[in-house]
């Protein structure tokens, strides 16, 4: 029961003790009318309550100060009975869990009909990055007068990596890199499209005639075709140091965002993107957004406290070879720096 049962169950009882008191007719009915409707409150919600399954699609990554969507599939196994008024929230395992999800965030379904099912989104707004343990959530109803307040709870442990909050850079000169020292694109020995010459073949019917090398062709006697090599896309390395404790925690955050930001930038430039510093590991570099969301991951997780997991990271000596073009992010407040 919570405070509205509370309240209607205090104001049942001074209209027990008016009707007693005065013998009045009125006040006997509304007495009778006040119990019949605090019974039926208790008793047509929890049937239909008990025949909800329901469970957490996995969620997808959040970022601090966004919006994030965690879905979750709910079903109504009765037969007769509609489940009325179901708000689900995120149960909170600790203080600082809650403190991550907010308040006040929930979603809810309105009506699940015997035998249908339904996905229900709550929106939350993580406040702190991290990999964050999910424990429970809980569908709950107060159909139909909002008197009792009737709650499932369903275990199901998952983990949710919230990226570090998404920050605008100012627009990186990515296409004149190359002129201020750093080997922004090299040859791969593979077929494509680009200028460089790759391998010649025989002819196939459909090849362009363009392609014909002639000279080799009359010496061998049949057409021999010239195929191009593809040029690999330009590679970036971010590097970031795992902070020690000293390390002001704004800091830290501060220099996680800034590599997602990069990450992120970069990769939408065509920049293949790695990364790699002591305590972190080395991810080759990669383009696409899968990368990016390894990296974001990979910041997700960066403390202090614990080394950051070598799951997909790689030892490349590309970095090495000044054939990359290198970022360095150093954790630094006025008058020192910290790297």
């Amino acid at each position: 029961m919570h405070s509205p049962g509370i309240l209607y169950l205090t104001i049942t009882v001074f209209l027990a003790i008016g009707s007693i008191n005065s013998q009045n007719n009125l006040l006997f009915l509304a007495f009778g009318f006040a119990i019949a409707g605090f019974l039926l409150s208790g008793l047509i919600s929890g049937p239909p309550l008990m025949n909800i399954r329901a469970k957490r699609l996995p969620p997808p990554p959040g970022a601090v100060g966004e919006h994030a969507e965690i879905r979750y599939a709910l079903e109504n196994r009765g037969r007769w009975l509609s489940a009325m008024g179901l708000e689900i929230r995120e149960l909170a395992e600790s203080q600082r869990a809650s403190l991550v999800f907010g308040t006040g965030q929930s979603g809810g379904v309105l009506d699940l009909k015997p035998g249908a099912s339904t996905v229900a989104r709550v929106r939350i707004t993580p406040t702190a990055r991290g990999v964050h343990r999910l424990a429970a959530f809980s569908v709950t109803t107060t159909f139909p007068f909002g008197l009792f307040r009737k709650t499932l709870v369903f275990e199901q442990p998952d983990a949710w990596v919230v990226a570090p909050r998404r920050v605008a850079l100012r627009s990186m000169p990515w296409h004149r890199s190359g002129r201020d020292g750093a080997t922004l694109s090299a040859t791969a020995s593979r077929r494509g499209q680009s200028s460089e010459f790759y391998a010649l073949r025989q002819y196939v019917p459909g090849d362009p005639t363009r392609t014909i090398a002639w000279l080799p062709s009359a010496r061998l006697g049949e057409l021999i075709v010239r195929e191009q090599a593809s040029s690999a896309p330009p590679r970036l390395w971010l590097r970031i140091d795992r902070p020690s404790p000293s390390v002001p925690p704004h800091l830290v955050e501060r220099a996680a965002s800034l590599v997602a930001a990069l990450a992120q930038d970069a990769s939408k430039a065509g920049f293949s993107v790695g990364l790699r510093g002591r305590g972190v590991g080395r991810m080759r570099p990669v383009i696409g957004p899968k990368q990016v969301r390894a990296i974001q991951t990979a910041m997700a997780g960066l403390s202090p406290d614990e080394p950051l997991s070598t799951n997909g990271f790689e030892d490349d000596g590309e970095a090495a070879k000044g054939r990359s073009l290198r970022v360095t992010i150093q954790y630094q407040r006025k008058g020192r720096g910290r790297s």
